[in-house]
């Protein structure tokens, strides 16, 4: 049977650098849609996405790690032999030729990256139109070309031997956005998912705001393994959901005020400002307006929607072969 699989519009070709490494179509579609998104796959995730029975995706199983650019893991160790495998693109070569040499999915990671990293994939696979965004890079430069500050991302700090290292959306989720909508995937394993929830959404609090400002819309894809953490993590966004805050009209007097400050600032003749009572009483009334505009933003995280949605190839019961 040949496999056969739905187009994926944001490879946007790039699968085509694999050609030199003997990978081509479908094959290399795939291996650039694995090492983008997660750096592992499922052999029920292949067939899936492809339509196609589990003896071709094993027979690709068998070519990857023939040509060494894979190894295959148990997902379940204490089930042995009867457990799911795992496929993890290892092969340094591949990454480079797609741009993306030093992304952490060449690293095995521990149990729970692992599935965080599936759970991704197997959302992006359900969703293949979708305008995703599949490096750091790409996130950037789409919120950033939409004005949102380069501050307003989420970010951490690395320590580095030489000096730090800023990375942004370091917790590798997927997001697809374009220029009216944006969806955040969240993913759940565990319990350690949904107790960082909340930190989570703060540290996409001032992103998510701005987008709203903006008039875009925000949702949230969760993606969990079993019914009962589907329902808890639904509870748990449904209260970030709700109208984004309307912001305040100035009045007459204010308006005046900033456009004297402003006027004052260019052109640096101060006496504008004496009908304000001079510098300091204009500088504490502007500094009183920003606080208005400050107190209308919502204090935690607020989207448009949320939706959740169990992988049924990864849930508990559903990995191991029968």
């Amino acid at each position: 049977m040949t496999p056969t699989a739905p187009p994926i519009p944001h490879l946007a070709g790039r699968e085509a650098a694999l050609g030199a490494l003997g990978w081509t179509g479908r094959d290399a579609a795939w291996i650039a849609l694995v090492c983008l998104h997660s750096g592992v796959f499922l052999r029920s995730q292949f067939a899936a996405h492809h339509a196609c029975t589990t003896k071709s995706a094993h027979r690709f199983l068998g070519r990857l790690l023939s040509a060494r650019a894979a190894r295959q893991h148990p997902l379940s160790p204490d089930q042995g032999a009867a457990s799911e495998h795992l496929c993890h693109v290892t092969a340094r070569p591949i990454y480079c030729a797609l741009g993306i040499e030093h992304v952490r999915h060449r690293r095995h990671g521990s149990p729970g990256v692992l599935f965080r990293r599936l759970l991704s994939l197997d959302h992006v696979i359900e969703h293949p139109h979708l305008p995703w965004l599949a490096t750091e890079q790409e996130k950037v430069a789409h919120f950033t070309r939409l004005d949102i500050p380069l501050s307003d991302l989420p970010q951490r700090t690395y320590k580095g031997a030489v000096a730090p290292t800023v990375r942004h959306f370091p917790v590798k989720l997927p997001i697809a956005a374009d220029e009216r909508t944006a969806t955040f995937v969240y993913t759940v394993s565990g319990s350690g998912d949904l107790n960082s929830l909340p930190y989570w959404g703060e540290t996409h609090h001032s992103l998510w705001a701005g987008l709203r400002r903006g008039g875009r819309t925000v949702h949230i894809a969760a993606v969990t393994r079993t019914r009962g953490q589907a329902a808890s993590l639904g509870k748990k966004l449904a209260k970030w959901c709700g109208p984004p805050a309307e912001p305040q009209s100035l009045s007459p007097e204010d308006q005046e005020l900033m456009d004297d400050v402003q006027r004052a600032r260019e052109t640096r003749n101060w006496r504008i400002l004496d009908k304000w009572g001079g510098v300091n009483a204009a500088a504490d009334g502007v500094l009183r307006i920003q606080e208005r505009e400050e107190a209308v933003v919502p204090a935690g995280p607020s989207i448009d929607s949320c939706s959740t949605h169990v992988a049924a190839r990864l849930a508990p019961d559903s990995l191991t072969l029968p």
